[in-house]
């Protein structure tokens, strides 16, 4: 009992606090958008408040000991659990003149929204909007050997904040050539980012040209005679805590035991594990927590880690650096890294004996040209020189380029969830048949809506880049009360002109200083996204794939107002058939209206038509894979296919009762069903197993790559009770199937000039279908698609022509 109520308490505690939080932060919008900006104030944060250690530190000092920032404000973010830590640490040091601000107080978003200049060696959190006037310089926080960015294994959907926060500085700071192109290539910055590149070294690496303090250090800590060892070894995020508590205190005891007692150990660990850790060894202490983790650093004489890029700046000492690589294989069966261990100059040991070896063997690799590589710019002056440059414009060693920019038009193109369904099939065909080198395409979508479907970001070609967004739009509560009242009922039209005005912000807030010169809602789908893309400052288009009109009788997922405020807003409104061009002039001007056909990627189609079948994870079958591939291989079964998300515009349900018919005089046919998404497929799988004929259709949910089971099908039935353009139905004719519809206007003008065949609009209209099939009357379409497609890739060019 007493446990519960500890819980209660706890969550009652954690509710305040979220409820406090977001009545402050929906402050820092106001702050922004009516406050000015203090010349004189300079905001820095380490890790979103939860360091002071490293690059921040030293821009910190500079601005604290130099007099030519005397007339300047020093604020620091920091965690309110370390505040405290924070300022006895700073005291020490004698750095008075800064004052410490708690992340997400009040005062921070104020200061967030004024201060006009802002250092960060990670990133702002995703509410954060860089004012016109500010000056933010982003100094990362070290050279990498892990991937990063689009090059992650696994998260490489959610850059989404890192890679806003480089669109939206004015400076990216840079140590090396190497790191500009990784950070650069990773985060796709080329052709988008307008922030100057800094090559200079880290102000954190100034602190190893300073043979004094070394000295003075070792002295404090009675080490001047000893061999002074400091390990730093990577935070295993992928182990239990305790596990690897009691893994690393055994390790150092066993260390410890061969250490002579002219060697002293220094360890650094993460303080989930390191705060833990009972220091009773001999030869091993813990890092001294009364100075800068390099200004320790640099007093040191050998240098211990695995896969932290810490190494790349102790090169800087010309001391000896160790990996001690005990679970080699084991961490990177799931990251990925730019450099091959093997190709680095320092000696690499897997277990104890070998480690002790290595610390007492004198010899030191030659550094010369891994210095040359990515030590190359830091200097004693880097610290000083980044101020000056930063605050004063002072023309000194630092090295400013610009990110390259091929000067071609960039179109950002809202993709949705590019779940598996005709849109994404859709977007894909065009972006694999348009020519990517006339112009930069970068897709859009938001990250909590990409993490179920992130794997068809790779299928896209390397050319075509992306941004992805998340958290949520900046408002006020009386702006959140409008949002909503706007969104839901037609009476919230009222509130327009502060709707825009939110919506212009976020834009800002999403995509930093990034300018485009024609926005897509591709998909067409999503008020908040289609509002957002009709506040942009160029050439704006949208995309209607459906009888919208029919959407909001059926499906209820779009409103009136909204699409009519929307299509009249945007530049252009795509329709991809001609039936879709008549039921779109309801909503705005026909004069806004194009016709742009969907392209048909007929190439790809065949290609992966001919790849064997298989089931993705989240693939769920009514039959096995070795069943599925029985049936399909019989030639003697009559094989109809469907493909269309579970949802009752799709017509399954009268598809299903045809074909029951149908199977009761034809035993040796199947109905296949394939979908993606959708709400009644629970509904579908149970009406199934009421039907005599349940063992003869099999539905698949969810398959990557459908055209293998589609080929070898016989005949593909399109049931919809509406569509656009009906784009499944084409690619089963490219595949070699009859097919046949019913008669529906989207797919209807183009099936029938190209010789196809439709049926009457019912259950009735679908049985005859597959009985004229079954008795031959049903002929191939005759569809020229390079034609097709050289007309709809025109038409799509048109669309972004200002």
């Amino acid at each position: 009992m007493m446990k519960i109520k500890k819980k209660i308490k706890k969550y009652v505690s954690l509710l305040k606090k979220a409820k406090k939080y977001s009545f402050v932060k929906n402050k820092y919008i106001k702050y922004y958008r009516n406050l000015d900006i203090k010349e004189n104030y300079i905001l820095l944060d380490s890790q979103h408040g939860n360091n002071i250690n490293g690059n921040i530190f030293y821009i910190l000092k500079e601005l604290n000991d130099n007099k030519i920032y005397e007339n300047y404000k020093l604020f620091l973010v920091s965690n309110a659990n370390k505040i405290n830590e924070v300022k006895m640490f700073l005291n020490k040091k004698n750095i008075t003149k800064v004052e410490i601000v708690k992340l997400n107080s009040k005062k921070y978003f104020k200061l967030l929204a004024t201060c006009k200049y802002l250092f960060n060696d990670t990133s702002f959190f995703s509410n954060f909007i860089k004012k016109e006037g500010q000056v933010y310089t982003n100094v990362w926080h070290g050279t990498p050997l892990k991937h990063l960015g689009k090059s992650i294994n696994e998260t490489y959907h959610e850059i989404g904040n890192v890679q806003k926060n480089f669109l939206s500085a004015d400076y990216l700071l840079y140590p090396n050539d190497y790191m500009k192109e990784k950070m650069i290539e990773d985060y796709m910055l080329e052709n988008i980012c307008k922030a100057k590149i800094l090559l200079s070294g880290y102000p954190r690496n100034t602190v190893f040209f300073d043979k004094d303090d070394k000295a003075k250090i070792r002295k404090e800590l009675g080490i001047e005679n000893k061999y002074v060892i400091s390990y730093m070894p990577t935070y295993r995020d992928n182990k239990k805590p305790k596990e690897e508590i009691e893994f690393i205190s055994d390790m150092l005891s066993k260390i410890d035991e061969k250490l002579n007692d002219n060697q002293v150990l220094y360890v650094n660990l993460h303080p989930f594990i390191g705060d833990k850790i009972e220091y009773n060894f001999k030869h091993i202490e813990k890092f001294p927590n009364q100075y800068e983790t390099y200004e320790f650093l640099n007093a040191t004489d050998c240098l211990i880690t695995d896969y932290s890029s810490v190494f790349f700046d102790y090169a800087n000492t010309k001391n000896k650096i160790i990996l001690f690589t005990y679970d080699l294989l084991e961490y990177f069966e799931n990251r990925g890294c730019y450099i091959s261990l093997d190709e680095l100059p320092f000696p690499k040991v897997d277990n104890i004996n070998d480690l002790i070896k290595e610390i007492n063997n004198n010899k030191i690799p030659d550094y010369k040209q891994f210095l040359k590589t990515y030590c190359s710019f830091d200097r004693k002056t880097a610290t000083k020189d980044l101020c000056e440059r930063v605050i004063f414009k002072k023309d000194n060693d630092i090295i400013l380029e610009d990110i390259k920019d091929n000067k071609k038009k960039n179109i950002l193109i809202y993709c949705g969830s590019l779940a598996k369904n005709g849109l994404t099939s859709s977007l894909l065909n065009l972006l694999n048949t348009v020519d990517l080198e006339e112009n930069n395409y970068i897709l859009t979508f938001s990250v909590d809506l990409m993490k179920n479907h992130k794997k068809t970001l790779k299928i896209f070609d390397e050319k075509v880049k992306y941004i992805s967004t998340m958290g949520k739009t900046n408002a006020t509560l009386v702006e959140k009360f409008m949002m909503y009242c706007y969104f839901k009922y037609k009476f919230g039209n009222i509130f327009i002109k502060r709707i825009e005005k939110i919506y212009q912000d976020d834009i800002k807030r999403n995509y930093g200083n990034t300018k485009f010169d024609s926005v897509i809602q591709f998909c067409g789908y999503g008020a908040k996204k289609t509002m957002l893309f009709s506040q942009f400052d160029c050439n704006k288009v949208i995309y209607v794939h459906s009888d919208m009109m029919k959407e909001i009788e059926t499906r209820g997922n779009q409103k009136e107002h909204l699409l009519k405020y929307a299509y009249n807003k945007y530049d252009k409104v795509a329709a991809v058939s001609e039936s879709l061009v008549e039921k779109t002039k309801y909503f705005v001007d026909p004069k806004k209206i194009y016709l742009v056909l969907n392209v048909i990627d007929y190439k790809t189609i065949i290609k992966k038509g001919n790849e064997d079948i298989t089931f993705d994870n989240d693939t769920k079958s009514s039959v096995s894979l070795e069943e599925l591939n029985s049936i399909l291989n019989d030639k003697t079964k009559i094989k109809f296919i469907n493909v269309g998300r579970f949802s009752e515009e799709k017509g399954h349900i009268r598809l299903i009762d045809a074909f029951n018919k149908f199977w009761k005089k034809n035993k040796n046919s199947y109905l296949i069903i394939i979908g993606g998404h959708g709400n009644i497929y629970k509904k579908t799988c149970n009406y199934i197993k009421e039907l005599e004929c349940f063992e003869n259709i099999i539905l698949i949910r969810s398959i990557l790559n459908p055209f293998p089971i589609v080929k070898k099908c016989d005949c593909f039935v399109l049931s919809s009770f509406y569509e656009g353009f009906g784009l499944c139905l084409v690619e089963a004719d490219i595949l070699g199937l009859t097919c046949f519809s019913v008669d529906i206007e989207g797919p209807k003008n183009f099936i029938l000039s190209n010789s196809g065949n439709v049926v009457e609009n019912s259950e009735d209209g679908i049985l005859k279908g597959m009985i004229d099939y079954s008795k031959g009357k049903l002929k191939k379409m005759n569809a020229n698609y390079e034609k097709y497609n050289k007309e709809a890739i025109s038409e799509f060019l048109l669309l972004i022509k200002r």
